[in-house]
């Protein structure tokens, strides 16, 4: 600082960015050291006047377990709540709605009353290979996908239970053109990681800021997609920083001797960024950018549904353009002044207000009802390959057991 003046001093070249090049390409675990003094020299640069992220947010997820059991794998449920508690975190669970047709009553009570803690999100449809990445028709893709809604809708009348429509995509295969017909059905959000979006879209010509935003909208109708990361810590670290709900992808085999893994990453973000943990829905509804001028809140949505907090100063809140949903501003003086709870639609947004919250929508331009799909085959080899691959996971441990006890 020289008087009223910083000057920031780099003894790194700034990275160079080709014609193609994407932030991604030059911020992730294994090339990221050269665009960090920029950002911060950015934000140090804005100032306040920046856009405000909300709180930070962040959860596990786990992939593929069920509910047929008290245990998964290596992955104990009521284990699982007690580390939860114990270490400050949150465990989404993402299961496959093929998976769905049984529950154990004991578990769904468990993931009932404690839903602070563990909650559940969709796992593909089927969990086959590439699922989402098949060239589907049109009437295909909505078939398979409306058979995902269908089980879940089923599961949760049943148990009692809530499960996010949100899609964890199976081994990361999520193709852009999957993306329109997902937003019709009324799935609310993707969440996949930002290379696994690249490998299975090699031809899409992405946006230069492909990282940097807290969500992607792919598709012709934007439908919304965030990122998660592995259980490598600069990731983590890396999502903190951008500001990012930290969002950690795992599978039952990461909760061997005693969850150290999980314990020692949900310590690294406590530390980091001290967030809020919270189900996956809650991060997707959160998934915005605001500012405050006067009276008048600005909202940058990068969601199709919003739950945002209202303070009572505020007067107005201001939609802004995004590909999410057109610009258009709520005269909230007016809908207070009528009723405590107002609810109200338009040809753009729905939404409803309650307490000191909005709870804003943008649907599809043409929505499906999922109930109205005609159903598709399954057929014998989804059923043969989930039968297969859970019996190997439930395997594992008692195998990984019998060979320790054979040395």
């Amino acid at each position: 600082r020289t008087g009223g003046r910083e000057s920031h001093f780099v003894g790194i070249d700034l990275p160079a960015f080709g014609p193609n090049d994407f932030f991604h390409m030059h911020f992730r675990a294994t090339r990221w050291f050269a665009m960090v003094p920029l950002l911060h020299f950015l934000r140090q640069l804005l100032g306040a006047e920046r856009w405000q992220i909300p709180e930070p947010r962040a959860t596990f997820i786990i992939d593929d377990p069920n509910l047929h059991h008290r245990s998964y794998g290596y992955l104990d449920f009521e284990a699982l709540v007690k580390h939860a508690k114990a270490h400050h975190y949150h465990a989404t669970v993402a299961t496959v709605p093929l998976d769905a047709w049984y529950f154990n009553r004991d578990v769904a009570t468990l993931f009932r009353e404690q839903s602070q803690h563990i909650s559940l999100m969709m796992h593909g449809v089927n969990h086959i290979a590439d699922e989402l990445a098949r060239d589907y028709s049109d009437q295909d893709a909505l078939a398979l996908l409306a058979a995902g809604l269908r089980r879940i809708a089923e599961f949760e009348s049943r148990s009692g239970l809530k499960v996010a429509r949100i899609m964890a995509a199976p081994h990361g295969a999520f193709a852009d053109f999957i993306a329109d017909p997902m937003l019709r059905l009324g799935y609310e959000a993707g969440c996949v990681s930002i290379g696994s979006l690249i490998h299975w879209n090699p031809d899409k010509p992405w946006e230069s800021n492909l990282g940097l935003p807290i969500a992607q909208a792919l598709g012709q109708e934007a439908f919304p997609v965030f990122h998660r990361v592995g259980t490598n810590e600069v990731d983590v670290r890396l999502s903190a920083f951008l500001g990012h709900p930290i969002i950690i992808a795992t599978h039952h085999h990461d909760y061997v001797s005693h969850f150290t893994r999980i314990e020692s990453l949900a310590k690294v973000v406590n530390q980091t960024s001290a967030p809020r943990w919270m189900p996956i829905q809650d991060i997707s509804r959160t998934n915005y950018v605001a500012t405050l001028d006067s009276e008048v809140l600005s909202v940058k949505p990068y969601s199709r549904r919003l739950t945002i907090p209202l303070p009572e100063s505020v007067r107005a809140l201001r939609i802004l353009a995004s590909p999410f949903c057109p610009e258009s501003t709520i005269d909230l003086r007016q809908t207070r002044s009528i009723e405590r709870r107002a609810n109200e639609q338009r040809t753009s947004f729905e939404y409803e207000i309650s307490n000191s919250e909005i709870d804003i929508a943008f649907p599809p331009h043409n929505p499906v009802d999922y109930q109205t799909v005609d159903p598709m085959a399954l057929g014998l080899w989804p059923v043969a390959r989930r039968l297969l691959a859970e019996g190997r996971d439930r395997a594992k441990p008692i195998l990984s057991f019998a060979a320790s006890s054979g040395r």
